[in-house]
Formats: structure tokens, C-alpha cells, sequence
């Protein structure tokens, strides 16, 4: 009987790691779909004499720890309410708290 446990245990493990990696794949798939093609051709957001590029990385933020700071190619763009200038990231928005980051480069 604990046998049958331990490994009715190691099954559903296996299965939640599998279907979990999976569905993170799908994920990808969404921030794509909602991001406009020029953020997802990497091209950069100019604000204040700099340009932004955007980067791999999404963050999970709330809407209150983010400050709106302009508009650029119809895209509305943030920083996070505890950065001040200059800032070390800026953010455009996509989906409920998912936020893409953009990387200052002062070419």
C-alpha cells in the first residue's frame, strides 16, 4: 500500500512538472500575440534623449506600482513608482500585470 503510494506521489509530480512546462510555452505565445510588431521587431521607444530597446524580460507588476510616462507609436509606456531619474527601466504594458521591460542605450 505505501508503495502504491509512493508512486501514485511520483506520478502526479511527473505530470504537474510536464503539463506546467507546457503551459508556460503558451504563455509566450500570448505576450506575442498582444505586443505590437515593432516591440516584438525590437525596435526602441525614444524618451528623454535615449533609446529603449526592449528586452526578454517580463515582469509581474500591479497597475499601483507603476507610473505612466508617455505614449510612443500608440503604446502607452511606464516606470515603477519607486525608480527615480534617471531610471533603469521603462515598461510598456500588454496584459493584466504583465509588463515588458525596455533598456536604456545612449548610442
Amino acid at each position: 500500500m505505501k508503495k502504491i503510494k509512493i508512486h501514485y506521489l511520483g506520478l502526479c509530480l511527473s505530470l504537474f512538472i510536464l503539463f506546467g512546462c507546457a503551459g508556460n510555452s503558451s504563455l509566450v505565445n500570448l505576450y506575442v500575440a498582444n505586443e505590437p510588431a515593432w516591440v516584438r521587431d525590437g525596435q526602441p521607444i525614444k524618451f528623454e534623449d535615449c533609446d529603449w530597446y526592449p528586452s526578454d524580460n517580463v515582469e509581474n507588476l500591479l497597475d499601483k506600482e507603476m507610473v505612466l510616462m508617455g505614449e510612443y507609436e500608440g503604446v502607452q509606456f511606464f516606470t515603477e513608482r519607486k525608480d527615480i531619474r534617471p531610471f533603469s527601466a521603462i515598461y510598456t504594458k500588454f496584459d493584466d500585470h504583465q509588463y515588458r521591460e525596455f533598456d536604456r542605450r545612449n548610442d
